[in-house]
């Protein structure tokens, strides 16, 4: 959830598990649907930092094999300028990182957009990539395409600042200091054909940090035909922010089939208290289990994001409690491999290589009514 640095950051999706059928704490699965832990390996130009076991996620915390679901971040840098970096940068380091990480690691493998291994019969790791924010485009929709043809699944509309396809002026030019998003943000025009574009390559969309009336518009365009992605929100209705999700946005994000990773950045827990736990975490996953299932509710940690996390769940080392509470508070074994690894296999397997969701009379009710909530905002 980096703000301001003066570097890139990077956010890093895991998926990681030792069995397949998990009979204790030290065999259970994880995935990890956003963090940002490979801002070390862009600042060094290199994948040696990744090693580095001071940080929360490196990989002596991995038990292979596991997938990698790698998401580059570049932040504004300071109001008063637009950033330096390019998106020709990000490419570069992108094709850069997954050379060298076949060179260094003989247990890595990457995903591209047509194919990947199966990590369940396979004992490779596999690395997925994302790209979160879209200001770099410079309102350039072609870099979709170039982010496609480097292996790009998901991509984050926005990331704290408007940018020429989501501001305030319904313009597909920005001048001046960039400013925050904010409840008078919308889509522009290209803005909607980014979507739409997104959607005919299949690139996964991520609707984490958007304004809700941006998120509306994205769920009427896309109409059920993509899952959405909340890769690290929390729920409104327990923590009352603008980032986190409001009950019909997390309905609305299940009837896409998409995913919601909750985040361990403790003002988005709660904003009542100082002290929140491991306990206040789990109430937000049982909350989204109670409204639509277990189906649809991950983690998404934000390790490295410059968070505050909650007390007992600060790095993979603690991913055992994480299970105990979960199992203390009753959940079913199925429904805890659910929300650690097996929703997130789903959705960048079933999904991604195998199939399309249909649009089925209820869901067009459910659409309909959605779009009777946007003309009442």
């Amino acid at each position: 959830m980096i703000l301001f640095n003066k570097a890139n950051m990077l956010v890093l999706f895991i998926f990681i598990h030792s069995s397949l059928m998990p009979q204790n704490n030290n065999e259970i699965y994880f995935a990890d649907l956003h963090n940002s832990c490979l801002l070390r390996c862009f600042e060094s130009n290199g994948n040696d930092y990744l090693e580095d076991d001071r940080f929360p996620l490196n990989l002596n915390s991995l038990i292979t094999p596991k997938i990698i679901i790698a998401s580059l971040c570049i932040p504004r840098f300071n109001l008063s300028y637009y950033d330096s970096v390019s998106i020709n940068d990000v490419i570069k380091f992108y094709k850069r990182f997954k050379n060298n990480s076949i060179s260094q690691y003989k247990d890595v493998a990457f995903a591209n957009n047509n194919y990947c291994i199966d990590i369940l019969s396979n004992e490779k790791t596999l690395i997925f990539f994302s790209l979160e924010g879209t200001h770099l485009f410079n309102g350039n929709i072609n870099w979709v395409d170039s982010l496609y043809n480097v292996g790009i699944c998901l991509i984050g509309i926005g990331h704290h600042f408007e940018n020429e396809f989501l501001n305030s002026n319904n313009s597909s030019e920005c001048y001046g200091p960039p400013r925050f998003l904010s409840e008078n943000t919308s889509l522009t025009n290209l803005g909607k054909e980014l979507i739409e574009h997104m959607i005919s390559r299949d690139i996964l969309i991520d609707v984490s940090h958007l304004p809700e009336n941006v998120f509306w518009q994205i769920v009427e365009i896309n109409s059920n035909r993509s899952p959405l992605v909340a890769s690290h929100s929390n729920v409104r209705a327990l923590c009352d922010t603008s980032r986190n999700l409001s009950d019909i946005q997390i309905l609305a994000i299940a009837k896409s089939k998409g995913l919601i990773g909750v985040c361990c950045h403790s003002p988005f827990i709660s904003i009542d208290r100082t002290n929140i736990t491991i306990h206040d975490l789990v109430d937000h996953i049982k909350y989204i289990v109670n409204l639509i299932g277990d189906d649809y509710v991950s983690i998404g940690t934000d390790f490295e994001g410059r968070i505050k996390p909650p007390i007992g769940f600060s790095n993979l080392n603690d991913t055992f409690l994480l299970i105990d509470e979960m199992r203390r508070r009753n959940f079913s074994e199925e429904t805890i491999n659910k929300i650690m690894w097996k929703n997130i296999y789903d959705l960048f397997y079933t999904w991604k290589y195998s199939h399309k969701i249909d649009i089925s009379q209820d869901n067009m009710m459910f659409y309909s009514e959605i779009h009777e909530h946007i003309i009442k905002q």
